[in-house]
């Protein structure tokens, strides 16, 4: 099994974003274990977080880099801390993982004026049990009893990624410790950003008075979290769609305070009509894919590379990937042919590979949705002696792949491979070398 997290940029945009480094992980797991680090999901520069054993490893910067402001505890209803103006940098770019592709936005730089937050979810007192089970409204009234307002899911997204734009209130590295449920709000010194604002996650989920921009505008938009540690639901970025006309007893709220600003979540659902569908390759997508390749897949001493099949896949709504058959055909010194599997991500003009089979096999002909649904694919493949399934597994950007036992790697096709081991035992041979005996692991 391999599985390959973004480490590395798309032309210089992506900090968190895919590309082609091997970790392990399983594509079901949500939380992790101890402290991950992850690199920034800032504008600057951009996928995360798969499950804990799959996290690529970068150094993580701290939310905590300067010491929070001092609240400000003369406002009616508890402490407030102030948030500048300026752009926050909406959900995580396009490469990013993990990443929820039709609930954040990818990286969109919003503009805020400035407002106050509570530093606590209500009723804003650490010492005081937080108050649940409310619907919207009542929550919005709660709010103005104190010359407050409900915030708005873009002011609370830029509260908890603080002055540096970090995945996680705390920082980059996923701690799942760090905001877990385990005492009263205020108790839990490492779950607050950088402004200050604590108790973001973990705790319960919290009301905004926006809509839910994604296609769903009867529903309201809640931030924050509540369960058991979960790396994709306690990033800052994270949301959900829920009724505002009922209460929730893991939905609470916090209030904000300043004139409202007005920018909001847009985001377009895209639907495909099918979640696999087969095009022509072009000469130009061809080369791109080419250029992904590792080194020696782009050029095969003695054979033609190409790309002579590609499919899109649509694993999920607002999310594509690229998957190419790459082809080499031997010319010299015999007739040969292997394929194997190369899996793409595109953001913008840049193409990446994020995923392939660990070598070529002689026969790879269908490509298929898995029975679970169009987050897993399946292909066949053989060699003369073996055949077995190839599956692919999508699990928020990153994905997993698992090869029969048969496949090894490198670039040559099963036949060709036969045959220089051949010929290299007959050299052996010719220079008065016994031939190597099969051992199968055990000793003779």
């Amino acid at each position: 099994m391999r599985s390959r997290i973004a480490t590395g940029a798309l032309a210089g945009a992506l900090s968190i974003a895919i590309a082609c480094g091997d970790k392990k992980k399983s594509p079901d797991a949500d939380d992790s274990a101890g402290t991950i680090p992850l690199p920034s999901a800032s504008a600057s520069s951009a996928p995360p977080a798969p499950p804990p054993s799959a996290v690529a490893s970068a150094p993580s910067a701290s939310a905590s880099a300067a010491p929070p402001p001092a609240p400000t505890s003369n406002n009616p209803g508890g402490p407030m801390v102030t948030i500048p103006e300026g752009p926050v940098t909406m959900g995580q770019i396009c490469g990013a993982v993990p990443r929820i592709t039709d609930e954040e936005l990818p990286g969109t730089q919003l503009s805020l004026d400035e407002f106050s937050i509570d530093v606590y979810p209500y009723p804003n007192d650490p010492t005081k049990p937080l108050k649940t089970n409310v619907p919207r409204e009542e929550a919005q009234a709660l709010c103005e009893a104190n010359g407050k307002r409900l915030c708005s899911e873009v002011e609370w997204e830029k509260a908890c990624k603080g002055s540096l734009g970090t995945t996680f209130e705390y920082g980059n590295g996923y701690d799942k410790r760090a905001c877990e449920k385990n005492s009263d709000a205020g108790a839990r010194d490492k779950c607050q950003s950088s402004y200050g604002v604590r108790d973001m996650h973990g705790l319960a989920f919290e009301w905004t008075s926006s809509s839910w921009g994604r296609d769903q505008p009867s529903l309201a938009a809640v931030r924050g979290y509540a369960g058991s540690p979960n790396v994709v639901r306690e990033r800052c970025a994270a949301g959900q769609a829920r009724d505002p006309e009922r209460g929730f007893n893991d939905v609470g709220f916090r209030c904000c305070a300043g004139p409202k600003n007005n920018a909001a979540v847009d985001l377009p659902i895209r639907r495909a009509p099918s979640a696999l569908a087969e095009e022509r390759p072009t000469t130009a997508l061809i080369a791109e894919l080419m250029k992904a390749m590792p080194a020696d897949h782009q050029k095969v001493d003695g054979g033609v590379v190409s790309f002579d099949r590609v499919w899109r896949w649509r694993p999920r709504p607002n999310e594509e990937l690229i998957v190419g058959r790459w082809t080499v055909r031997m010319t010299k010194p015999v007739a040969a042919r292997g394929s194997e599997l190369a899996v793409f991500k595109a953001c913008g003009t840049a193409i990446t590979r994020v995923e392939r089979m660990k070598g070529p096999v002689e026969k790879l002909d269908v490509l298929r949705l898995a029975p679970t649904g169009p987050e897993k694919l399946e292909a066949e493949v053989q060699t003369r002696a073996q055949r077995g399934t190839v599956t692919i597994a999508y699990w928020f950007g990153a994905l997993d792949i698992k090869d029969p036992p048969f496949i090894r790697s490198g670039n040559l096709p099963p036949q060709e491979r036969d045959r220089e081991k051949k010929e290299k035992e007959k050299d052996r041979e010719k220079k008065g070398h016994p031939k190597k005996p099969p051992t199968n692991g055990k000793r003779r």
